[in-house]
């Protein structure tokens, strides 16, 4: 707590993330998340007269607080002995956290982070808010990121939601990836196709996992360039009917999973990537899984016993 400025008032949620990335909760009371623990350590602290409460929420949680000028020399000196020790800065990773906002003071605080999930519900975001996505790109180090946007609806009614609000939507626009990171994971967001674009050109990006994601229209058109490193491709629960793309625009794709999606054929020129070696599909739609089997069968008269099309059953 050392590291806010003097008579600072400090963000509740925020040094809560901070404990909870330093490992601090070692869940011993099943029933309660990381977050519940450092709310009841927080008010712990209020009880022994450590903190000092400046604003409470509506449920009567500490919303913010400032340090006793005694409490906040002792953590200096303190913070002064464990320098080298710096446990947030030694992390790698962080696990699915919840409503994390991504200030500047925590990006420079979690700077060797490598693999990192965040889940932020859907009542609550806004990308322009206070959460600041935006600065993940400052992680230099990130290699695996996973987003998950969580509420109580069915991808058809995010769907429908998406259609009739564009407004409202959940777009990348204005969000800036790391251009090291390796595996990205998108469950719950609604797109547009422009949006892939950001994401393909991604320089290092090996793996893609799209699901339970709408996008604006239904058509993609992918471009020579993007996706040169990508090796597997997972669509689930899209409204994906089309989609327009050629083989050297995947170069390096080794597997492609197909879930839950409108699509009504997979391109035959997909079959022409000479590094692919699987195909997933459902056993529905039929025209889905006929355009599978051709590809197979292409690749099967060229020579290429090792290719496989995997069927999941519906």
């Amino acid at each position: 707590m050392a590291g806010f400025p003097e008579d600072y008032e400090i963000c509740a949620s925020e040094l809560i993330n901070l404990w909870i990335v330093e490992g601090f909760f070692k869940h011993l009371d099943e029933s309660k998340s990381s977050e519940e623990e450092g709310e009841d350590c927080l008010e712990d602290f209020v009880k022994r007269s450590l903190v000092l409460v400046a604003n409470r929420k509506f449920d009567g949680k500490i919303k913010s607080f400032s340090l006793h000028d005694i409490v906040r020399e002792f953590c200096i000196r303190q913070g002064a002995k464990e320098k080298e020790k710096n446990i947030l800065l030694k992390t790698y990773t962080l696990s699915l956290v919840t409503d994390f906002v991504w200030s500047r003071r925590m990006v420079k605080m979690t700077t060797n982070i490598k693999k990192l999930g965040i889940c932020y519900s859907k009542e609550k975001f806004d990308l322009d808010s206070r959460y600041r996505l935006n600065n993940l790109k400052y992680l230099c180090r990130l290699e695996k990121l996973k987003l998950e946007m969580n509420g109580d609806f069915s991808f058809r009614e995010l769907l429908l939601e998406f259609e009739l609000d564009m407004r409202g939507g959940f777009s990348l626009r204005g969000l800036n990836f790391p251009l090291q990171l390796r595996k990205l994971t998108l469950s719950g967001w609604r797109l547009s196709w422009s949006d892939m674009t950001t994401i393909g050109s991604l320089p290092s990006l090996q793996v893609l996992k799209l699901r339970n994601f709408a996008c604006y229209g239904t058509h993609w058109e992918t471009t020579e360039g993007e996706f040169r490193e990508l090796r597997l491709l997972l669509i689930e629960q899209s409204n994906l009917r089309y989609w327009g793309t050629e083989a050297s625009h995947f170069p390096r794709l080794e597997r492609l999973i197909l879930h839950q999606c409108d699509l009504n054929l997979i391109p035959s020129n997909i079959g022409d990537i000479p590094t692919l070696k699987l195909i997933e599909v459902d056993d529905m739609p039929r025209d889905l899984l006929a355009s599978a089997k051709s590809i197979e069968e292409k690749r099967r008269n060229s020579g290429n016993d090792s290719f496989q099309v995997r069927v999941k059953r519906s």
